[in-house]
C-alpha cells in the first residue's frame, strides 16, 4: 500500500469521527454519549487501535530496513 493511500485512509477516519462528537448530547451532568456509548471511552477505543496500527506499519518498516530504532518506536506504541 502506498505511503499516500495510507495516509488518506488515516485521516479519513479522523474526520469520520468529528460529526460523531457533533451528535454528542450531555444527560443532566453524566458523560457525553453517543448511539449509547461514552465518548470517553469511544476515543480510547479509536486510540488504542490506532496505535496499533502504528506499531503494526512500523514492525513492517522494520522488516523492510532492519533499523532497531524503528523497534523501540513501535514498542512505544505497543504500550
Amino acid at each position: 500500500m502506498s505511503t499516500k493511500k495510507l495516509f488518506s485512509i488515516l485521516i479519513l477516519m479522523l474526520l469520520v469521527q468529528l460529526p460523531l462528537l457533533a451528535l454528542a448530547k450531555e444527560h443532566n451532568g453524566e458523560d457525553l454519549e453517543i448511539f449509547g456509548l461514552e465518548v470517553e471511552k469511544l476515543l480510547a477505543f479509536v486510540s488504542a487501535h490506532l496505535a496499533a496500527a502504528l506499531a503494526i506499519l512500523i514492525l513492517i518498516a522494520y522488516a523492510r530496513t532492519r533499523r532497531n530504532k524503528l523497534l523501540f518506536v513501535a514498542f512505544a506504541f505497543f504500550q
